[in-house]
C-alpha cells in the first residue's frame, strides 16, 4: 500500500481490516477507506431486522441479473451544460427518466438527500442517481460537457 501510495499519490486505496483497531493504522499508511466484513455483516443482519422490505428491495434492485436499475454517481465536469443550472431547470426525471437521490456538494463534501429543485449544480459535484444503464451513460455525456 505504501509503495502503491509512492507510485501514485491519486490512487484510491480501499483495504480490508479485520480487527477495528486496524482501520485508523490502515488510513495512517495510505488506505482512502477501509472495509470491515465482520462490522459490514453485522450492519447487515440488524438492517435485516428493523427493516426487511427495504433490505429486500435493495437485494432486489442491486442483484436483478438483467441489471435495469443501478446506484450510480456522476461528477459534474467544468464544461459541463449542468453546471449552473438548478435540479429543477434540469428536468432530469423528464428528460432521461432517471432520479437524483443526492448531491455530494463539491463546496463541503456533505450529502444533500432527496435534493429541493432549486439546488444549483457547480462543477465538482457529485450527483448521487439511480436509472438503468442507458439513462445513466446519457447523464454522464451530460456531466462531461464539450470538453470531452
Amino acid at each position: 500500500m505504501i509503495s502503491a501510495r509512492k507510485l501514485n499519490p491519486d490512487l484510491r486505496i480501499v483495504a480490508r481490516a479485520i480487527l477495528h483497531e486496524s482501520e485508523s493504522k490502515l488510513q495512517k499508511v495510505g488506505a482512502d477507506r477501509t472495509v470491515s466484513a465482520n462490522l459490514m455483516g453485522g450492519l447487515r443482519m440488524a438492517a435485516e431486522m428493523i427493516r426487511p422490505t427495504v433490505i429486500s428491495f435493495l437485494d432486489s434492485m442491486l442483484r436483478n441479473p438483467r441489471g435495469t436499475i443501478r446506484v450510480e454517481e456522476a461528477l459534474v465536469g467544468i464544461g459541463s451544460p449542468l453546471n449552473g443550472q438548478t435540479l429543477g431547470e434540469m428536468a432530469l426525471p423528464q428528460e432521461i427518466g432517471l432520479l437524483v437521490i443526492a448531491v455530494q456538494d463539491c463546496s463541503n463534501q456533505h450529502y444533500i438527500y432527496n435534493p429541493p429543485a432549486d439546488y444549483v449544480v457547480k462543477a465538482n459535484d457529485v450527483l448521487i442517481i439511480m436509472g438503468d444503464s442507458g439513462q445513466v451513460a446519457s447523464l454522464r455525456q451530460l456531466t462531461r460537457g464539450a470538453a470531452s
